[in-house]
């Protein structure tokens, strides 16, 4: 949560959008908190990029959708396929 936060602060989201964001994520009817079991290395080059994954897969993800090029680069993870924003919407 903390990531998402700092990355739409960087886009200079209003305080107004920031707080309908926490809500959605905090809605249980519409999202899940998951928590991990085990720890995946797989992205060296910035090892905080794994905690995507270890949710992902800890939540049976399908899909991640990111701007992130670290998750991008890997394209799929364990059947998780890994979608830009906009190449999720052209598939979606």
């Amino acid at each position: 949560m903390d990531e998402y936060l700092d990355v739409l602060s960087r886009f200079r989201a209003a305080d107004e959008d920031l707080e309908q964001f926490i809500m959605l994520f905090m809605n249980r009817n519409k999202s899940q908190i998951i928590k991990t079991h085990s720890r995946i290395h797989v992205i060296k080059s910035d090892p905080a990029d794994n905690k995507f994954l270890e949710c992902a897969v800890g939540g049976s993800a399908k899909f991640i959708v990111s701007g992130d090029m670290h998750l991008l680069g890997l394209k799929e993870y364990k059947k998780i396929r890994i979608f830009s924003p906009s190449e999720f919407i052209k598939l979606f």
